[in-house]
């Protein structure tokens, strides 16, 4: 049987932080853990790692994701708001909160595609954050979700592997809708055109309507919180 948690307050070497309910040498339970870099979690942890239904905020004015987790990662149904500065893109990058037990190398993948461009251009401004609600698999989109753009363009339907992939709707703020199939972030297959003239293309199309993707890869190395290191007092 798993020892009976406890309620504990530690500070790790390097100035990370937790507080919380604690188990042998472990987060277990409900507990708040907060990075030297402001970002922090606040949830549920399993045997030391996120697991369950919590927050996670990366630093002050950061993106914010609430919703499920699995072993450190988002899996499952959750909500993730971009921080407002970020420039329009029809899949922003979700960037990785350092990981509470191990040291690790992660990926990042920043797309470079503008649905915005009917409806965003010099001059204009940013008035709210981008914002994904739906499902996650492994810390990126995956499943069903809606992708709302701060410009005002609206994504629904179906991603994989952070991307539109699949049947989904997008909805640019000029009036505009394509509605029909996606692959690997571009529109590709049969779907339909709608203008806000009211007129309709229907039929297939291919990649060539959209731009290219590219990838960025980040390394990041965290203090392992856990029993093993002792807490500083």
């Amino acid at each position: 049987h798993d020892p009976p948690s406890e309620d504990v307050s530690r500070l790790f070497p390097g100035g990370a932080s937790y507080r919380g309910q604690w188990a042998g040498t472990a987060a277990n339970g409900k507990g708040s853990f907060t990075w030297p870099s402001s970002a922090s979690f606040n949830g549920t942890f399993v045997s030391g790692k996120r697991s369950g239904v919590g927050i996670e905020c990366h630093g002050i004015g950061g993106d914010v994701y609430e919703g499920q987790w699995v072993e450190n990662r988002r899996q499952g149904f959750g909500t993730y708001v971009f921080a407002g500065e970020k420039q329009p893109s029809s899949s922003p990058a979700l960037p990785h909160l350092p990981d509470c037990n191990e040291t690790e190398t992660e990926t990042e993948t920043e797309t470079e595609k503008a649905p915005c461009a009917s409806s965003s251009g010099p001059g204009k401004k940013k008035t709210v954050a981008d914002q994904y609600v739906g499902e996650f698999m492994r810390d990126q989109r995956h499943g069903q979700g809606e992708l709302r753009l701060a410009c005002g363009d609206v994504y629904r339907g179906q991603f994989q592997h952070d991307l539109y992939n699949g049947l989904g709707t997008l909805s640019l703020l000029c009036g505009d809708v394509w509605s029909g199939d996606w692959v690997s972030g571009r529109i590709h297959g049969q779907g339909s055109y709608v203008w806000a003239s009211s007129e309709e293309t229907a039929g297939a199309a291919t990649a060539t309507t959209t731009t290219t993707t590219t990838t960025t890869t980040t390394t990041t190395t965290t203090t392992t919180p856990t029993g093993s290191e002792k807490p500083v007092v």
